[in-house]
């Protein structure tokens, strides 16, 4: 679990800090397939949703307005807004130069 914690937050943080709000739209498949092209492991969607609840918990992101979709998207589709806290910003600044780098690199060419 603390594998799946700590690479779901590094991928959202780079993620979000490609933005100006630090804020992405993204679903539960997405952080998954993401975690297992930068990562090389893919996490269950129940440690995944554990691992995003706990990060909310912890103060390092916030659930944001969802956007409009469909309503029989289902709930692993269903796309939402992930907000990077000022504590997890400045969490992702303990990252190291070249790690920050190639997680944005990867989102970046998405």
């Amino acid at each position: 679990m603390k594998e799946t914690l700590s690479s779901t937050f590094k991928a959202l943080a780079a993620k979000a800090s490609l933005h100006t709000d630090h804020g992405v739209t993204i679903s539960i498949r997405q952080i998954i397939r993401d975690c297992e092209s930068i990562f090389g492991f893919r996490p269950s969607l129940k440690k995944t949703r554990r691992a995003l609840n706990a990060l909310v918990d912890d103060g390092l992101l916030s659930f944001g307005p969802p956007p409009p979709c469909r309503s029989l998207i289902s709930p692993f589709n269903r796309p939402f807004v992930l907000i990077l806290t000022t504590k997890g910003a400045a969490l992702c600044e303990d990252l190291d130069a070249g790690e920050k780098e190639a997680l944005c690199s990867d989102f970046s060419s998405r």
